[in-house]
């Protein structure tokens, strides 16, 4: 609550351009994820492919202010992909969201700009071509 109240006090929480990201939580050592009876119900073994690991536990979701301020942040399950945990992430927000290339999604992206009123914002892979914005170029 108290997170909570700082954000809206410094106008954080309405700052137009955020970043979200996710992060693994881990809960105990994997090879102890057998004998765990504090989260079993809830946590979950996941694989984080960026540090080639395998975890037990949660991922975190970060919503981010440019300043640095944590605005938003929920515990969420560790087996989907970031891209289905992505609601959670923007719940409450308009405006333009950075992303990592988890969240690159084009027609997720498209449908975010007309429903929501979020541009979710991602960097290209590399073997992907680059969609310029604006009207699609005509042919003759």
């Amino acid at each position: 609550m108290i997170q909570q109240r700082l954000t809206q006090v410094s106008g954080q929480a309405d700052d137009a351009v955020q970043t979200i990201d996710t992060m693994l939580l881990p809960v105990c050592v994997y090879t102890r994820s057998q004998r765990d009876r504090c989260f079993k119900p809830d946590a979950d073994y996941g694989y984080c492919a960026a540090k080639q690991l395998h975890y037990y536990g949660f991922k975190m979701g970060l919503r981010i202010a440019r300043t640095g301020m944590i605005v938003h942040y929920a515990l969420l399950p560790t087996r989907p992909h970031d891209l289905q945990l992505l609601n959670d992430l923007i719940d409450g927000f308009l405006g333009v969201l950075l992303a990592d290339k988890g969240f690159i999604d084009d027609f997720r992206q498209q449908e975010l700009a007309k429903k929501k009123g979020v541009e979710l914002l991602t960097p290209p892979r590399k073997n992907m071509k680059v969609r310029l914005p604006g009207p699609a170029p005509q042919i003759q």
